[in-house]
């Protein structure tokens, strides 16, 4: 195969449908090529070396690409309809005005990076499609063992789930996904649920100023307290023991609003660290 230094056809679409690069007995080297305005629909490669290449304006719907090495390649305004990659090098892959509507990815080295711009579906609000992409992206990368990257695309494909029942007007639906982001992050984003936890223990505490608890035989709030940073410091000790369920006893709730809010504390607790111990168990499990 000749190494092509540029292919294009500028009165219209150069018609290459269903070209195949298959079973050569060699590596074809197309490496640094640019292919413009080419119509390579159906289109077969295999063990192909198109690290570098540049594709402008190409139709790449239902092609397969098998064993290529696309390391550093550039899709400009191509369409990739359907496009089936199998055991690819992806690394340093660029994305321009590109759509990857219904791809699929099977055994490639993908490199997350690659999408952090988002996806041509994302800026045009196709929340559904961009949610399918994700979740092949997700497929591969759990299948190769990327667990920092299976983590990335679950959350995005997540992401886009709740950005498609908005669009949907399911609201009740969407409220609740977002209020599980904010949580946790979809179960990828364990540490916003220790952060959440000091802000609720804190939060509790100042309901505990406010509504009294008992110190001992008396019961004390906010407005009758001599010292007010040491006595709110024993309502936050108090909060502390009652959100991770120890309760020694020592500092009890004294007003049925100090009880209430004691309860809802606790039961919080065990539910907050139960979605602590799952997230990071799933973590390490590579899930």
């Amino acid at each position: 195969v000749p190494r092509v230094a540029h292919v294009t056809d500028p009165p219209g679409m150069l018609d290459l449908k269903g070209i195949r690069f298959d079973r050569l007995g060699y590596r074809a080297d197309l490496g640094q090529v640019t292919l413009a305005g080419l119509n390579l629909w159906s289109a077969r490669l295999f063990d192909v070396n198109l690290k570098g290449a540049r594709f402008e304006s190409c139709l790449l719907g239902l092609s397969r690409f098998e064993s290529v090495y696309l390391r550093d390649v550039v899709f400009v305004d191509c369409d990739l309809y359907g496009t089936d990659f199998e055991r690819c090098h992806l690394h340093g892959l660029r994305l321009q005005g590109t759509s990857l509507k219904f791809c699929t990815f099977t055994g490639c080295e993908i490199d997350v990076a690659a999408f952090a711009g988002g996806l041509l579906e994302e800026r045009k609000g196709r929340w559904a499609l961009a949610r399918d992409i994700y979740r092949a992206l997700r497929l591969n990368l759990n299948a190769a063992g990327d667990e920092r990257g299976s983590s990335w695309a679950i959350y995005r494909e997540s992401v886009m789930q709740r950005r498609h029942l908005r669009s949907q007007g399911r609201w009740a639906a969407w409220l609740f996904s977002l209020l599980v982001d904010l949580l946790w992050g979809y179960g990828q984003r364990p540490s916003r649920l220790f952060f959440f936890s000091l802000l609720f223990i804190a939060a509790s505490a100042v309901i505990y100023f406010v509504t009294g608890i008992r110190l001992g035989d008396r019961c004390v709030d906010g407005p009758a307290l001599s010292s007010w940073a040491r006595h709110f410091g024993e309502c936050l000790y108090f909060s502390f023991v009652t959100f991770t369920t120890v309760g020694y006893g020592d500092i009890v709730p004294c007003s049925g609003a100090s009880r209430a809010m004691a309860a809802a504390e606790a039961f919080s607790g065990v539910f907050i660290m139960s979605l602590f111990v799952t997230a990071n168990v799933r973590k390490l499990e590579g899930r």
